[in-house]
């Protein structure tokens, strides 16, 4: 990912890339706006509420964090729902089955926390504003504001 952001901003004097992890502290701020993209879902529930709390220190009075994520379903019956349309998904878009048995082996370190419980660490973290903007079963985008854009 950093390769093709560097790609698309080569020309932009005005971006940097830092690669660290996601547990270390952050580059210090102030920031208009923090993205990730299938990551956080890898911390342990306290670390991800460490890492909001660290993003929300950083981010400027009118920011926003926005993060494209998976999550775990609020209920055990569902959370099967959400295995089958993922693979359901995976394979209508040309997952074979060494891939999708290779995706089943990594998804085994995830530790992915329901959507309700993080919207509610990002206010705990001091976000004005939280919201579930997209969601596809387990696959979201959830963002958090500062104030008021």
């Amino acid at each position: 990912m950093l390769n093709q952001a560097r790609t698309r901003f080569q020309d932009d004097d005005s971006v940097a890339y830092v690669q660290s992890d996601l547990t270390d502290a952050l580059p210090r701020g102030p920031y208009d706006a923090i993205v990730s993209a299938l990551a956080i879902h890898h911390l342990s529930d306290t670390d991800k509420r460490a890492l909001f709390r660290r993003i929300r220190a950083v981010l400027d009075g009118d920011g926003v964090f926005l993060n494209i994520d998976q999550v775990a379903a609020p209920a055990a019956w569902l959370e099967a729902k959400y295995a089958a349309c993922h693979e359901q998904y995976a394979r209508l878009h040309g997952s074979d089955d060494a891939e999708w048995a290779a995706a089943v082996e990594r998804m085994q370190y995830d530790r992915s926390a329901s959507l309700d419980d993080q919207l509610a660490w990002l206010r705990e973290a001091g976000f004005l504003t939280v919201d579930c903007l997209v969601k596809r079963w387990r696959f979201v985008v959830y963002a958090g504001w500062t104030g008021q854009p």
